[in-house]
């Protein structure tokens, strides 16, 4: 190699990591200002959040969709701040977003001028979005969702599922960011369902892109973590033989679900270890901030922050499964075994 070239060859890959670094340093400023937004929200310094959500979508002017939603249904919910809830609205209606002024309408309050401001900009904002990418996303979940439940050969429709978003990712790799702004809103809804099924069937190619794209800022660490700590459990579920044992990953699975009206919580054994592992990826949350979340949107109802899951059969069912679980953790707390716990609407805890 000639030495202009070998020059302008270390040139073009050291620019590269720096590049590199630069964007993952905006990254975890970005998820700082965010944890710190939806922690002031959950103490209901709404004024705050507002000025962390600007640092935070500063970083990141197309931020992942949930943060932007939550941002703007934080100043619907709680400050009629009509310059944010505007500036948010005209953002989600050009990543497609509809009937924000149809939900508007259906607080128990609401502001006319506020409705009929989110109505003209439905009515005059333009779909900013590749809907050439979209359909062929949409096209992902429709096929996963219709063969899984008609079919036999799901593993073999899902190795076909993951070369199309392989390939998508190949294609548009380099010219366009995919992210809400260029796919749509919900457009990790798109790889979600496949995306869990290749986790749990310890496929890591399509992880490996979208840890790439978590990196870059195009899709959120909670669903990157999401689909990580599924992959790890069952791999942890086939080296030991143990299907109930979940490694401490990064402190979701299901260690916060809800039954009727009550929220259980499984602590992990080692919080040190999944702060650290959370600490790694740069998510400045730690278990402590999710947990506060988890149980201030369970309280309230109003927002929500955190992915949680929810069972639910019979009312009798519900009923019967809350109490043999409250039963359960009063025993453990009074052998000195705070492993879990539970939380009621109200006052209540069995903390």
């Amino acid at each position: 190699m000639k030495p202009k070239t070998l020059f302008l060859t270390l040139m073009a890959v050291l620019l590269a990591v720096s590049a590199a670094a630069q964007s993952r340093k905006q990254v975890r400023q970005y998820y700082y200002w965010i944890n710190q937004a939806e922690l002031a929200i959950c103490d209901s310094n709404y004024a705050y959040a507002n000025e962390c959500y600007d640092k935070a979508f500063h970083y990141l002017p197309n931020p992942p969709e949930d943060h932007l939603r939550i941002a703007y249904k934080m100043n619907i919910h709680y400050t009629s701040d009509t310059a944010h809830i505007y500036k948010y609205a005209i953002q989600l209606l050009q990543w497609g977003m509809k009937n924000l002024a149809a939900n508007y309408a259906r607080l128990e309050t609401y502001d006319t001028n506020i409705y009929h401001r989110l109505l003209y900009l439905e009515e005059t904002t333009v779909p900013t979005y590749d809907t050439v990418l979209r359909r062929r996303l949409e096209d992902i979940i429709d096929k996963d969702q219709s063969y899984r439940h008609t079919c036999d050969v799901s593993a073999f429709e899902d190795s076909l599922n993951e070369e199309v978003i392989k390939d998508i990712y190949r294609v548009y790799a380099d010219y366009k960011t995919i992210n809400s702004s260029t796919a749509g809103w919900g457009f990790t809804h798109c790889l979600w369902a496949p995306c869990h099924h290749y986790a749990s069937r310890l496929n890591h190619a399509v992880l490996d892109i979208l840890k790439k794209e978590y990196r870059k800022g195009n899709v959120s660490a909670d669903f990157y973590m999401d689909l990580e700590e599924r992959y790890l459990c069952q791999l942890a579920h086939v080296k030991t033989g143990n299907t109930s044992y979940d490694p401490d990953c990064y402190g979701l699975s299901t260690r916060f679900y809800i039954i009727g009206e009550c929220l259980f919580i499984h602590y992990p054994d080692d919080i040190c270890q999944v702060n650290r592992s959370r600490k790694r990826l740069g998510i400045s949350e730690t278990y402590e901030d999710l947990k506060k979340k988890e149980i201030w949107q369970f309280s309230t109802g109003a927002l929500q922050l955190k992915r949680i899951f929810s069972f639910h059969s019979t009312d009798e069912e519900d009923a019967a499964e809350v109490a043999r679980l409250k039963q359960e953790i009063d025993a453990e707390h009074a052998a000195g075994d705070f492993h879990r716990m539970y939380y009621e609407k109200g006052p209540k805890a069995s903390e």
